[in-house]
């Protein structure tokens, strides 16, 4: 019995796993984007319209990305300007990350499916150890395969709020610092 509540408890977390990531990603705080910053833009007149890069300079009118492909060194990066009017939206990145979590979820959801199945067709009865074994091997694997998965997390900035701001650097008087600023 206890074997069971366990798994049925397991089982709860998993299916209900999917909406907090959804939750967590809404809890980030407001965007502030600096020169110097992976940003990607929608713009629908470039080839190809989604473009990733650094920002590395903005005036009145337009931005400068400073662009390289998946396999291109630092010295075939190629700069490109857009002007502002044609940017329909601008995300920053919010880095490389795994999907550990999400592929435990979805393992989980598949081994819960089977053991759920196993159990309909007599295969298994509810405490049988190997129905356990599925269940929380199908998580590992899924987390393990989701761990593997890396992609650039990207969050999407409004556009209508473009803010260009220059302050002088916090350690010394020979300089200044541009930033772009992104509020809702």
């Amino acid at each position: 019995m206890r074997v069971q509540t366990t798994v049925l408890v397991l089982g709860v977390l998993v299916l209900t796993g999917s909406g907090c990531a959804g939750m967590l990603e809404a809890s980030r705080p407001a965007s502030h984007l600096e020169l110097g910053q992976r940003i990607r833009l929608k713009v629908p007149a470039a080839r190809p319209p989604l473009q990733a890069g650094t920002l590395v300079a903005l005036t009145s009118d337009s931005l400068v990305l400073r662009t390289a492909g998946p396999d291109q060194a630092e010295a075939d990066t190629a700069r490109h300007t857009f002007p502002l009017a044609a940017v329909k939206t601008v995300e920053e990145s919010r880095g490389v990350r795994g999907h550990a979590f999400e592929g435990c979820v979805y393992g989980g959801q598949v081994g819960l499916i089977a053991v759920l199945l196993g159990f309909a067709t007599g295969q298994w009865a509810p405490g049988d150890t190997e129905s356990n074994v599925v269940f929380v091997g199908s998580m590992a694997a899924g987390a393990a395969i989701g761990a593997a998965v890396q992609s650039e997390d990207w969050r999407r900035v409004p556009s209508s709020a473009l803010r260009v701001g220059i302050a002088p650097l916090p350690a010394g008087p020979l300089g200044i610092s541009a930033t772009l600023s992104l509020r809702r």
